[in-house]
């Protein structure tokens, strides 16, 4: 009988243990994937006055399935263009966003100018080791997808950057492993913007 109540009291106590645990382990570590997956989401999108988001694109550059180009204007600044890169780094499983300024004018036909120095990985509080960005767990290259006018997808090797109308992304964040089991995080994020590309002339008025 003593040993039957020990038996019961000890797997009642080590239930409550692991709780407490998972209390204090796991879902902090939940927590911040999806606080990191939805930081990232919103600084895609929204970006911040000098350096805008996907939202504010008038002009796409090149487009693929890990990397997005393209310009804006700068909030309050008329004229002051911006040319920024957002690349999924997937040897180091970061989400780098890169920038030059562009001038004023750039003439017809001038080859486009890919910003590759200095690149900032974002959001800054995924720089720790233990945080990796890729795409979705079935396609963790791919974090853009791009779609036409009509609705069908785009594709690079035939379409222009010019008939993209819309882009999503889909990101999913992991601390350590990612497995619960092993009280990790994982948080899946998704979202998607209007492409609307305007002329330069128009944008500056729209910007």
């Amino acid at each position: 009988m003593t040993v039957t109540i020990i038996a019961i009291i000890a797997s009642v106590t080590a239930g409550v243990i692991i709780s407490v645990v998972q209390f204090f382990v796991y879902l902090p570590q939940e927590m911040k994937a999806r606080s990191l997956a939805q930081d990232l989401v919103n600084i895609m999108k929204e970006g911040v006055p000098e350096l805008k988001g996907t939202r504010y694109c008038f002009k796409v550059v090149s487009a693929g399935p890990s990397e997005f180009v393209y310009q804006t204007f700068v909030a309050g600044y008329p004229g002051q263009r911006r040319q920024i890169r957002l690349r999924l780094d997937t040897s180091t499983n970061k989400v780098y966003r890169s920038w030059i300024p562009l001038p004023e004018y750039q003439p017809p036909g001038m080859l486009p100018i890919i910003p590759i120095e200095n690149p900032e990985v974002v959001p800054y509080t995924a720089k720790s080791p233990d945080i990796a960005v890729t795409g979705s767990s079935g396609t963790p290259s791919t974090i853009f997808r791009y779609y036409k006018a009509d609705g069908s997808e785009w594709n690079s090797g035939t379409d222009r950057p010019a008939d993209i109308r819309r882009m999503s992304m889909t990101i999913r964040v992991r601390t350590g492993s990612g497995l619960s089991g092993r009280w990790q995080g994982s948080f899946e994020a998704a979202s998607s913007v209007e492409v609307k590309q305007f002329t330069e002339l128009t944008a500056w008025f729209v910007t």
